[in-house]
């Protein structure tokens, strides 16, 4: 990123002296799961609509092992479609739950307490988690120092010019934690989710999608093929015929010269035959025995 010095000055400015916030207390065992189905919901969203997403899947499912095995369709439909990247989020639930109970037997993250930070860092992105709900954990539930940025967060910063354009989320955490130390990360935190979801709505709206193509009705033929002719009889489509498509020509022309190859080979093997017959009769008459000498005229009866 271009103009560091610049961009960090500027950053400091804006933090100014954060506020102290107490660390949330999250519960040992289903509370760790539930708040990490929270973090990967709260991406490009504000925090009542997570809370809100969390406490419908509560309601909707019996437990985890429901959820981690329900329809993406249906997981979208609990969350609410208003969701941001419900799609995307749902999909990222069902492979996180299994991922975990792949790994542990269990939809359990009490076992990710006893990993050293290096090791938690890598075994979280194992599970398929987005770069903002990864930071969030590490953060809220084990105490990293980490700053968590998601898209809608960037461009409110890029849109405030604390930021270059276009500066990835990697960097732009990188820029923050440097500026921030590790006692004050979660009230930066804090102080930037609500500075992102008031500054969302002077985002420039994403265009809309763009409108699905009109399906293209397949041509009907007005009347059927004409059937193939032999190479004696004329060829060109009459007054009533209709001209096949390219694919159908390329049929037509391919039946034409499998038949003329056909015929081609019988009548090379009628000449061979009749060519082998005059020989086999020539031959024949070679061997034969001559005729017998004509009868002469009868003797004559003596001069008298």
């Amino acid at each position: 990123m271009k103009n560091v010095k610049t961009f960090e000055k500027k950053l400091r400015k804006f933090l100014g002296d954060l506020p102290k916030v107490r660390p949330v207390e999250i519960e040992a065992g289903l509370g760790r799961v539930y708040f990490l189905i929270e973090a990967v919901l709260q991406a490009d969203a504000t925090r009542k609509q997570a809370a809100a997403a969390v406490a419908a899947i509560r309601r909707e499912y019996v437990d985890l092992n429901e959820l981690r095995v329900s329809p993406i369709k249906d997981i979208m439909d609990c969350v609410g479609r208003d969701m941001p990247r419900a799609r995307e989020k749902a999909e990222e639930l069902v492979t996180v739950l299994n991922q975990l109970f792949l790994d542990h037997n269990q939809v359990s993250m009490d076992k990710l307490a006893e990993v050293h930070k290096r090791e938690l860092r890598r075994r979280l992105q194992e599970l398929d988690l987005d770069f903002y709900a990864e930071s969030v954990v590490r953060l809220m539930l084990f105490g990293h120092h980490a700053i968590p940025v998601d898209p809608t967060l960037a461009a409110c910063l890029e849109m405030d010019q604390y930021i270059g354009v276009g500066t990835p989320l990697m960097e732009v955490q990188s820029l923050l934690e440097r500026l921030v130390s590790a006692k004050d990360a979660l009230a930066a935190h804090e102080y930037l989710r609500s500075y992102a979801e008031k500054q969302a709505r002077h985002l420039p709206k994403p265009p809309p999608p763009p409108p699905p193509l009109p399906a293209v009705a397949k041509p009907k033929l007005a009347a059927p093929l004409p059937p193939l002719m032999d190479e004696d009889e004329e060829e060109g489509p009459g007054p009533s015929q209709v001209r096949p498509s390219a694919g159908q020509a390329a049929k037509v022309k391919a039946a034409k010269v499998r038949a003329a190859k056909i015929k081609a080979i019988k009548k090379t093997a009628v000449t061979r035959a009749a060519g082998q017959a005059a020989k086999t009769a020539s031959k024949a008459a070679k061997t034969s025995k001559p005729a017998g000498k004509p009868a002469g005229k009868p003797a004559g009866k003596g001069r008298k």
